[in-house]
């Protein structure tokens, strides 16, 4: 189990607004199913949280091995999340903000009474969180594409997309190798796995979810990476010559970009068996390879009570 201290608060910081599949907790239930409602999910700290129209259920497994459940109602859509794009906007901030209490609670569960997370080391977890995603995807790739070019504009642009995506690429692998991490990837899987087989009307059992793949089409990784193309256009779009100019625009762009990669997302879903739609989630899926692992059977019957919580 995880013990407290430094290097874990720095891993919990990585996962909190990193782990790739807390952008798409609710892009998943959006898409529609005619027969069975849909889920999302998320791998937290020694557990899974999975999403429905209405509730998320957190489970995790604590340290004495019992798995602890926390039950949450999700308020009905309001009548702006109708709206394309700005329904994007909305889901992106929701998602943070329920990924967060995901996170958070898993942490402290995982941990154990005696080592569950003051206030103090919370703020400063979210707050690492914040500003790595700036330093790392925003401040860095506006360094690199100073030094390697001259020029503001399409070029420079593209240069500081590219590195965008290396540095997330390279961020991934890198994590990947921390034990803490690793095992968040198998939940990762168990999560995936789990949803593959209730969408094909399988009964939830370790069995028939072991045949299962650790990858799915929906997973946030594949957000992610919309959001990084679009931004090389959105960029180059707007022309900002001073290095604070063009961090702010990058940061305040973020919720328009994010609401149309949501719309992008939504239709692939819809269009799935399209060749060409395929073709374009195959390196999401490649990417989950990654950030998936294959998982305990333990982790899976996490998996199978939190999605069971909540249909």
């Amino acid at each position: 189990m995880l013990k407290l201290g430094l290097r874990n608060l720095f891993a919990l910081s990585f996962i909190l607004l990193f782990q790739p599949n807390i952008y798409i907790v609710l892009f998943k239930h959006i898409l529609e199913m005619s027969s069975k409602l849909t889920i999302g999910g998320q791998a937290v700290i020694e557990g899974v949280m999975m999403r429905s129209a209405d509730k998320y259920a957190i489970c995790v497994r604590r340290p004495d091995k019992k798995i602890s459940t926390k039950i949450i109602p999700i308020k009905k859509d309001q009548w702006y999340n109708k709206i394309p794009i700005i329904r994007g906007i909305t889901r992106f901030c929701e998602t943070l903000y329920i990924g967060m209490n995901s996170i958070t609670y898993s942490a402290s569960e995982a941990m154990g009474e005696e080592e569950s997370m003051n206030a103090g080391e919370l703020f400063f977890t979210i707050l690492l969180s914040i500003g790595m995603t700036i330093l790392l995807f925003y401040m860095a790739p506006l360094f690199i594409a100073r030094f390697l070019t001259k020029s503001n504009g399409v070029l420079f642009n593209v240069i500081d997309g590219l590195a965008r995506i290396v540095i997330f690429l390279a961020y991934l692998y890198i994590i990947s190798l921390m034990p803490d991490i690793r095992r968040v990837f198998q939940y990762h899987g168990a999560e995936h796995m789990t949803v593959h087989a209730y969408e094909h009307g399988e009964k939830l059992t370790v069995k028939n979810i072991r045949k299962h793949t650790t990858l799915h089409p929906r997973c946030g990784t594949n957000f992610l990476l919309i959001v990084f193309i679009l931004s090389i256009f959105f960029f180059t779009a707007i022309p900002v010559r001073t290095y604070l100019y063009r961090l702010g625009i990058r940061l305040l762009l973020l919720p328009l970009i994010a609401g149309i990669a949501y719309e992008i997302l939504k239709v692939s879903g819809k269009y799935y068996e399209n060749p060409i739609v395929k073709l374009m989630a195959w390196p999401g899926l490649m990417l989950q390879k990654i950030t998936t692992r294959e998982p305990e059977d333990d982790m899976i019957n996490v998996a199978i009570k939190s999605l069971k919580s909540v249909i």
